[in-house]
């Protein structure tokens, strides 16, 4: 399966913590990993994928959100969490829809994924990719997005 991935996916394991220190949440830290990438290439549906960041073991993800600037046709998009390779590259899906899947990509907006309780009591058991595919129809070279993810670690 090829992949693209961003530049958080491929140069960060230290991802920066928010200013939001007490929500009642596990070890009460908030983590915010946001960034904005372009396609280099079609990403074709149900075969390539985009890898957006790395979440550690035991991270729980509270929000994930992706920005859409302009409509990428019809389009619908699934986040889902994946294994990292041992040489880091991504590999087979663990549920490549844990976050949401039909998400609506025609309009230009804030897509949220997670959108039933189920999906924010997901624990990591170990380091993943947290990876974007196309559902319905293929992304076109250079289209840009945004993506925040908000996550906490613990128990």
């Amino acid at each position: 399966m090829a992949s693209q991935t961003t530049t958080w996916y491929d140069n960060t394991n230290n991802v920066s913590t928010s200013a939001i220190e007490n929500r009642s949440t596990d070890d009460g830290k908030l983590r915010v990993i946001s960034d904005t990438f372009t396609t280099t290439s079609a990403v074709t549906a149900a075969s390539q994928t985009i890898a957006l960041c790395k979440l550690p073991k035991n991270a729980k993800v509270v929000s994930a959100e992706l920005i859409v600037p302009a409509s990428v046709g019809t389009s619908s998009a699934k986040l889902g969490v994946f294994n990292i390779n041992s040489d880091g590259t991504v590999g087979s899906a663990i549920d490549d829809d844990r976050y949401g899947s039909g998400v609506n990509l025609s309009t230009a907006g804030r897509k949220q994924f997670i959108t039933v309780a189920a999906d924010a009591d997901y624990l990591t058991t170990a380091e993943v990719a947290v990876v974007l595919s196309p559902v319905t129809t293929d992304f076109a070279t250079a289209i840009e997005f945004g993506f925040v993810i908000m996550y906490t670690t613990g128990n």
